[in-house]
């Protein structure tokens, strides 16, 4: 594990930060979710495919705010509270106060996206350490709701860890909370969540091929 990340991949294994994760999830994020959404869920016996205990990966199409709270939230709550979100350093993690909900609520982590690298193989040392992410391998919302490019970074740390990559496909939230604006819509829209198998990766996987395999399966069910 890198040196300089030690101190902050012990916050994700903190059992204190754990149950009141699981608290607040199962109650305000939850009845967050109901109010405002009608929310179709398929594929969650493909989540029993998933280790107990330790990492795995989970990735997703990427078209807005409500992704990573809707996967958060409708993923069994002793999963929910475990995964560790990765989120724009530029955009999430500015300065604390504006970073607080998030990691309060989503155990969000920063991922720089431009040339500042301070956190440099964070990802990868959660993974390592025993901690299930969640990263949108687009790396940015779709504003057109075309799938984008997979980086391949996230099936190089499969191969290296072992840890599986779980393919979640999102439709409507696109719709549902646009680019652009501060809340999401009104009038009670629809989403729908599927989770797919999990693919476990083999000693020899080529990374890029890896990856494009699991776009491919999330592009199949978008109709890409």
């Amino acid at each position: 594990m890198a040196g300089s990340n030690q101190h902050l991949v012990k916050k994700y294994h903190s059992n204190w930060r754990y149950v009141s994760r699981k608290l607040i999830q199962s109650g305000s994020l939850a009845k967050w979710l109901q109010k405002n959404f009608a929310i179709s869920v398929k594929g969650q016996g493909n989540l029993d495919k998933l280790p107990a205990d330790g990492a795995y990966i989970i990735v997703a199409n990427h078209q807005s705010h409500l992704d990573a709270p809707l996967i958060i939230g409708t993923l069994p709550r002793k999963i929910g509270a475990r995964v560790a979100v990765g989120a724009a350093s530029d955009y999430f993690f500015k300065n604390y106060w504006q970073s607080k909900p998030t990691r309060l609520l989503l155990n969000t982590y920063p991922i720089d996206r431009g040339g500042n690298k301070i956190h440099r193989g964070l990802t990868a040392d959660l993974v390592a350490s025993g901690v299930p992410i969640l990263v949108f391998p687009e790396g940015t919302r779709s504003r057109t709701g075309e799938l984008g490019k997979f980086h391949s970074g996230l099936a190089r740390i499969a191969v290296s860890t072992g840890a599986p990559i779980l393919p979640i496909v999102l439709m409507g939230t696109g719709q549902a909370w646009m680019v652009g604006r501060r809340q999401p819509e009104s009038n009670h829209p629809s989403v729908s969540i599927e989770f797919l198998s999990p693919v476990y990766p083999l000693s020899d996987s080529r990374p890029e091929e890896l990856m494009e395999s699991v776009r491919r399966q999330i592009a199949n069910k978008i109709g890409q």
